[in-house]
């Protein structure tokens, strides 16, 4: 009879973005489970099946949104936990005269982008903000954008009266007012992406290889420039960060 596979601690990992909090069940390097919820949806059973699971090792987690921390916590098993930044350090360093603190999502991603392509890269997250982070071949990170997403885009749009309500953006010219504002953010997010993505590589070297994630990741499909997506990256980097201390 084969022998039972030793079943290795199961951590639950947790990125607190602006707008929705993203989670992961962990066995090692492997992804058991993933759920991105609302804030409102923490008592979700989805949440539940991996913040308050009784075989939790850890509960790791990244915030942008302190006034969210306390709330999140409180809804957590009683169970060792770890905040990035506050408990854990995320070993990434910034390159030397930088005079800049990243956010540790931002630290995160460049933490998992280096560990999977070993060298120079590129991460590009696009979410309520457009992230942008620069890896140099030691794992430095080097230089960054930070931008309005396209939610925020077309919020700003919004101000103007006689402007419709646009809730999805794309990258085609449009043929109505609601196609010209999907249109516009589109091509303004993939823009500014494709020139953040030229000028980092002058920085890192051409052949760099770039990362997407995100919630509006997938606007970039078939864009040209993007190597890889991953919409698990930042939880991947959080992983990665306590198994660093570990």
């Amino acid at each position: 009879m084969p022998a039972r596979r030793r079943r290795r601690p199961l951590l639950a990992c947790a990125d607190l973005g602006n707008s929705r909090i993203h989670l992961a069940l962990f066995e090692g390097a492997r992804v058991l489970r993933a759920r991105a919820l609302d804030y409102a949806d923490l008592r979700h059973s989805g949440a539940r099946e991996i913040l308050r699971r009784p075989d939790l090792e850890a509960v790791c987690y990244s915030s942008v949104v302190p006034s969210k921390e306390r709330e999140f916590e409180r809804r957590l098993r009683p169970s060792v936990v770890l905040k990035l930044g506050r408990d854990l350090p995320v070993p990434v360093r910034v390159r030397a005269g930088a005079s800049w603190s990243p956010g540790t999502d931002r630290l995160c991603n460049a933490l998992a982008a280096f560990r999977r392509f070993g060298g120079a890269c590129i991460c590009v997250d696009i979410g309520t903000a457009v992230n942008i982070e620069v890896v140099s071949n030691r794992g430095e990170l080097v230089a960054g954008i930070i931008a309005p997403g396209p939610a925020l885009m077309l919020q700003a749009l919004r101000r103007c009266e006689s402007l419709p309500e646009v809730r999805s953006v794309t990258l085609l010219l449009g043929r109505s007012t609601q196609g010209n504002m999907a249109g516009g953010v589109g091509l303004a997010v993939a823009g500014l992406v494709r020139e953040a993505v030229g000028r980092a590589r002058s920085l890192v070297g051409r052949r760099a290889p770039v990362i997407a994630t995100g919630g509006g990741a997938p606007l970039l499909r078939g864009a040209g420039y993007i190597d890889r997506f991953d919409p698990l990256l930042t939880l991947r980097g959080i992983a990665l960060a306590y198994r660093h201390r570990r």
